[in-house]
C-alpha cells in the first residue's frame, strides 16, 4: 500500500463511524482492562492482542489471533491514594508501597475455528473507594469533622463473536451484562455549646446490557487499523436505599430522619468511540495510538427526590500511545501513555453536589516472558493521577474543595495458547 493510501483509509474509517455513531465513570482509565491492554496503555483497537482485552477494546481483532484456543489470566492490583484540600502529586513515587492494594482480577478465553472466533471475558472497568477525612479542624470554641465511606464498582462478563470477512479485514461483536455496585456514607458534624451532626447513607446496584461492535482492517504488512463503537447501555433493573438524620441540639433533641427503602435507581454506561492504528515490523517492533471519544449522558440515579444525584458525563476525547518491543524470542517489553481527562462538567458554584472533576494522565509499564511453547507470563502496572475539584457538604455547607487521585498498579498475567 502507497504512504498516501494510509491515511486515506484512516480517514475514511473516522467518516464512517463518526456519522453511524450519530458517576461512575468520573475518569473512565483508572482502570486498564487486559494483559496488553495494560501494556499498551489502553492502546488496544488495532493490536491483534489477548482475549479480555479485544473484547473490550475492540472484539473485531479476535478472529485475527492465531492459534485454536487462548486463555488469559489477568490479575490486577489497584492502591488509590485521595486526597482533599492540598495536593503534592510529587511525592507519588514515596507513596507506591504504602496502603493497601485491592485485587481487580480479569479472565478471557477465545476458541478459533478458522474464520470464526468466540470468546469470554470477565472484566472490571470501573473502581473507586475513599475512606476517611474530608475536613477537620479545631478552634476554641468549636471542632468540625467530615468522613466520607465511599465504594464504587463494576464488573463485566460478556460473549463475543468475529468473523474474518476477507482475507485483510473482520468485524465482531461482545455482549456484556454488567453489575455495578454503589455505597457511600457522609458524617458531618459541629461541636461548639452546641451540636449539629448530619449523617447520610446511599447504597444501590445496578444491571445492564451493553453492546460492543468492532472492525479491523490490515492495510500492509505493517499497517493495520481498527475501530469500535461501544453502545448506549440497556438497563436491566436498579434499586436502591437512602437515609438521612439531621440533629441540631440548639433546637431539638430528636433527629430529623428522611428513610427511602427499595428506590428505583438508574444507571447508564456512556458510549465510546475507539479508532485506532498499529505500526508493526514482523515480531520485532509493534507501535499503537487510539483516540477514544466518550459521548455526553445527563440522568437522576435514584428515583427519590430525597437521594437523587444528577449525573452528567460530557463528552470527553482520551489520547493513547503504546509500543511493543522484542528483545529475544522468549522475552518482551511494553510501554504506554495515556491521559484520563474527566468525564464531569467543571465546577463552578456549590449549590448542588456534582460529581468531582479531576484531570489525570497516566503511563504503563510490562515484561512478558515466554516460558513454554504454550505458556508465557508477564509482569507489569501503570499509574495515573491528577489534581482536582469535588463538592462536599462540609460544615452543614456544600463546599468546593481541591482533590487529588493517584492509582497505582501491578499486575500478573498468564496465557495459555494452542
Amino acid at each position: 500500500m502507497t504512504p498516501l493510501k494510509v491515511p486515506f483509509a484512516a480517514l475514511l474509517i473516522v467518516f464512517l463511524i463518526f456519522n453511524t455513531a450519530d458517576a461512575a465513570y468520573e475518569n473512565y482509565h483508572n482502570v486498564l482492562v487486559g494483559s496488553k491492554g495494560v501494556g499498551f496503555g489502553g492502546a488496544q483497537a488495532a493490536v491483534i492482542g489477548d482475549p479480555s482485552s479485544s473484547s473490550f477494546y475492540n472484539p473485531a481483532t479476535l478472529s485475527r489471533i492465531r492459534g485454536t484456543s487462548l486463555s488469559t489470566s489477568v490479575s490486577l492490583y489497584n492502591k488509590y491514594d485521595t486526597g482533599y484540600g492540598s495536593a503534592n502529586l510529587e511525592q507519588a513515587p514515596l507513596k507506591v508501597n504504602q496502603g493497601f492494594f485491592r485485587s481487580l482480577p480479569s479472565t478471557g478465553t477465545l476458541m478459533n475455528f478458522g474464520n470464526y472466533a468466540f470468546g469470554l471475558s470477565v472484566v472490571i472497568p470501573d473502581y473507586d473507594n475513599f475512606s476517611g477525612e474530608i475536613e477537620s479542624s479545631v478552634t476554641s470554641s468549636s471542632s468540625t469533622t467530615t468522613l466520607l465511606n465511599l465504594a464504587d464498582e463494576s464488573l463485566w462478563v460478556g460473549g463475543s463473536f468475529a468473523m474474518n470477512f476477507s482475507e485483510n479485514s473482520s468485524w465482531g461483536v461482545t455482549a456484556y451484562y454488567t453489575a455495578r455496585n454503589f455505597q457511600r456514607t457522609l458524617v458531618d458534624q459541629t461541636v461548639s455549646t452546641t451540636s449539629q451532626i448530619y449523617s447520610e447513607e446511599k447504597s444501590f446496584t445496578n444491571n445492564s446490557v451493553v453492546y460492543q461492535l468492532g472492525f479491523y482492517s490490515k492495510l500492509s504488512d505493517r499497517w493495520g487499523v481498527g475501530a469500535s463503537y461501544r453502545l448506549p447501555s440497556i438497563e436491566v433493573s436498579g434499586r436502591g436505599y437512602y437515609y438521612r438524620s439531621y440533629l441540631d441540639t440548639s433546637s431539638s433533641t430528636t433527629p430529623t430522619v428522611v428513610r427511602q427503602q427499595d428506590v428505583g435507581s438508574e444507571g447508564r454506561i456512556p458510549s465510546r468511540i475507539v479508532l485506532g492504528v498499529n505500526y508493526k515490523v514482523e515480531e520485532l517492533l509493534s507501535i499503537a495510538f487510539d483516540v477514544h471519544r466518550y459521548l455526553p449522558e445527563d440522568f437522576a440515579d435514584m428515583e427519590s427526590a430525597a437521594g437523587q444525584y444528577r449525573v452528567r458525563h460530557v463528552e470527553v476525547t482520551s489520547f493513547h500511545f503504546g509500543t511493543e518491543y522484542s528483545f529475544a524470542s522468549w522475552i518482551k517489553g511494553r510501554l504506554g501513555l495515556f491521559t484520563n481527562p474527566s468525564s464531569t462538567p467543571l465546577i463552578g458554584s456549590t449549590n448542588e453536589k456534582m460529581g468531582d472533576h479531576i484531570d489525570m494522565w497516566g503511563w504503563s509499564a510490562q515484561v512478558e516472558l515466554l516460558t513454554s511453547e504454550k505458556t508465557s507470563v508477564g509482569f507489569g502496572g501503570y499509574y495515573t493521577g491528577g489534581t482536582g475539584e469535588a463538592v462536599e457538604q462540609i460544615n452543614q455547607v456544600l463546599t468546593k474543595k481541591t482533590k487529588s487521585k493517584q492509582v497505582f498498579s501491578m499486575m500478573i498475567t498468564t496465557e495459555f495458547f494452542l
